[in-house]
């Protein structure tokens, strides 16, 4: 049976059951997004996410993300999928990416996580104005034994000369 008829039947299903006012399970979705990637057919993936003709939900998000190697838009489009579904997440997802300061600035309140995770990954990021800027965000919390760590490759990364170039 040709993908396009199942694929037309999967849709039609999903459009009356939002009629109806019936949420549809994840599984369907994760379906259709499946159909549509065997088939290569990325640009209508990207329309029935942007159309929300596939609901935003953290499932569907995770799928994206796995598919950020064969169709580089999905990471974005999760992105934005997260953000208006569990931002919570997000955060974890750009610090997998290494994205320190972009994770950064979707947190609002700065007393209410760890900075340790943040300093782990900035410490490993080669761009060093990175683990800069996160020591200084984060210098107020000074907290435990491990913050010496941290300082410790602060300043033998950042020497008084150094600092003045970045500031």
């Amino acid at each position: 049976m040709d993908y396009k008829y199942i694929l037309a039947v999967v849709i039609e299903y999903i459009r009356c059951l939002n009629y109806q006012y019936i949420p549809v399970k994840s599984f369907i979705y994760e379906t259709v997004i499946q159909m549509l990637v065997r088939n290569n057919r990325y640009f209508q993936l990207h329309q029935f996410i942007q159309y929300h003709v596939i609901s935003d939900s953290f499932h569907v998000a995770c799928q994206l993300l796995s598919l950020e190697k064969i169709y580089p838009p999905a990471y974005q489009l999760a992105l934005d999928m997260l953000k208006r579904s569990c931002p919570e997440q997000i955060v974890e997802v750009l610090l997998t990416k290494g994205q320190v300061i972009q994770a950064l600035r979707f947190i609002k309140n700065l007393n209410q996580i760890s900075p340790k995770r943040f300093l782990d990954i900035a410490v490993n990021v080669e761009d060093p104005t990175v683990f800069y800027t996160v020591y200084n965000i984060f210098k107020k919390f000074d907290v435990d034994e491990t913050w010496k760590q941290y300082t410790e490759q602060y300043e033998e990364r950042y020497s008084t000369s150094d600092e003045k170039s970045f500031v």
